[in-house]
């Protein structure tokens, strides 16, 4: 019995231990359970909330998808208006194409229009000066009208004797001018030096020459001091300072005069007005750096068969005043340095320069820093090739009118007003510039603010710069 019951305490001992286990296990699962109900709730709350997002997104999605249709439709309809613009834009700049060259063109003319409207400008200023000018030119010979009016009503009275003694005087004329071709003592010239006390007993030129021309100068000159014949020489030793007169006599024409006084330093007056030249050719460098010449009456020398006056009066920068109205220049070609360095000569008279034939303007009138006016109006340059630095330092010149200036042949003006710094008018009105023409420098060193009258375009364009 004890066993028996010892058996049943062991069994109700290991059932005891067995049931709390089991109650232990029960717990641990009714935990278990529990946390999987819960996670289980928490799902299905994600599930339901997920479901309702879903929904909200469906709902988006068919919305959208509504929209995407209303924008294709839309897409479509702009893609067919851009293909639209896209073909009036071709057709507008086209258009546009048309209209900017005719803006081109049209700004081309109104351009032309400005440079013809300041041209006619300056013609018109120039006219308006031209005018004033004439009418102070009409003035006085209205003066001078009323004047010869009044002489000749004094002079009709005279009329009648003065008629009788034309005849007497006509054959007395010819008789002077058969005795002038014949006697060797009316072809002379007439010249004074002037010698200072350092230059007593030195070798001064009183003549010169060149190789060309040199034997028939000492073969045809006889010189005199004072009425005094002594022995030719081109050089001369004065024994006291002061002004000497020399005489020299040519007994046969000369056809050469080039170089004749060149460089005669002291020579201070020159008569040439008995000289006969009516074979000289060659007159080149004739009174070249005659630096004292202020006198030189030229007034009857012929030059109707000279052909060259290159650098004739080169630096006679002592002249003031130089009247060349009787020379005939019609076969000259040669003008080069012709008045160049004349720095103080302020006059020129050219009125009857017949320049037809001349090839050679080079330096003509360079560094004629004292000249103000220059009249070329009668100049025929149609033959001219070379015009470089023709009036090249002209400090003073302040107009110049070279409207009847031909520049067909010319192809050198390079430094042709260089250093003018003084002109307010130019006209070039005539001038053609080729393109293979030296124009270089030919404004150099001037203010081109003043008014040039031109239609050359490769003038204008140097003017604009």
């Amino acid at each position: 019995m004890d066993n028996n019951f010892k058996i049943k305490r062991r069994i109700l001992t290991q059932f005891q231990k067995n049931k709390k286990e089991l109650d232990d296990k029960y717990e641990l699962l009714k935990n278990n359970y529990n946390n999987l109900n819960n996670e289980f709730i928490s799902y299905k709350n994600i599930q339901n909330e997920t479901k309702k997002k879903y929904d909200e997104i469906l709902i988006q999605y068919y919305e959208n998808k509504k929209e995407k249709i209303i924008i294709n439709d839309k897409y479509i309809k702009l893609q067919s208006e851009f293909s639209e613009l896209m073909k009036n834009k071709r057709c507008y700049e086209s258009k546009i194409n048309e209209l900017s060259l005719i803006i081109k063109k049209l700004t081309n003319e109104i351009n032309e229009l400005k440079v013809n409207k300041e041209i006619l400008e300056k013609k018109i200023k120039c006219l308006k000066e031209n005018n004033q000018i004439n009418q102070e030119k009409i003035n006085d010979l209205v003066i001078k009208a009323q004047f010869l009016k009044e002489m000749n009503e004094k002079l009709k009275g005279e009329k009648e004797e003065l008629n009788i003694n034309i005849n007497t005087l006509q054959n007395d004329y010819q008789k002077v001018i058969k005795y002038k071709n014949n006697n060797i003592n009316n072809n002379y010239i007439i010249a004074s030096y002037e010698i200072s006390a350092d230059e007593i007993n030195k070798e001064i030129q009183i003549l010169n020459c060149c190789e060309l021309n040199k034997k028939e100068i000492e073969e045809s000159c006889e010189l005199f001091l004072y009425n005094h014949k002594i022995k030719f020489n081109f050089k001369y030793k004065f024994e006291k300072k002061g002004k000497y007169t020399f005489k020299f006599i040519f007994n046969k024409l000369l056809t050469n005069t080039s170089f004749m006084f060149s460089s005669c330093k002291n020579l201070i007056f020159l008569d040439l007005c008995n000289f006969n030249t009516n074979e000289v050719i060659d007159m080149s460098k004739m009174f070249s750096n005659c630096s004292s010449l202020s006198l030189l009456n030229l007034s009857t020398l012929i030059t109707k068969n000279v052909t060259n006056m290159f650098g004739m009066f080169l630096k006679c920068s002592s002249l003031s005043f130089l009247d060349l109205s009787n020379f005939n220049t019609i076969n000259v070609t040669n003008m080069e340095d012709m008045f160049s360095h004349c720095s103080s000569l302020n006059f020129i008279d050219l009125t009857n320069f017949n320049t037809i034939n001349v090839t050679n303007m080079e330096d003509m009138f360079s560094y004629c820093s004292s000249l103000l006016k220059l009249n070329l109006s009668n100049f025929n340059t149609s033959n001219v090739i070379n015009m470089k630095g023709m009036f090249a330092n002209c400090y003073s010149l302040e107009k110049l009118n070279l409207s009847n200036f031909i520049t067909n042949n010319v192809n050198n003006m390079s430094a042709m007003f260089f250093n003018c710094t003084s002109l307010q008018f130019l006209d070039l009105t005539n001038f053609i510039v080729k393109n293979n023409t030296n124009i270089n420098f030919i404004f150099g060193g001037i203010n081109l603010s003043f008014d040039i009258i031109t239609h050359d375009r490769n003038l204008l364009n140097l003017i604009k710069g």
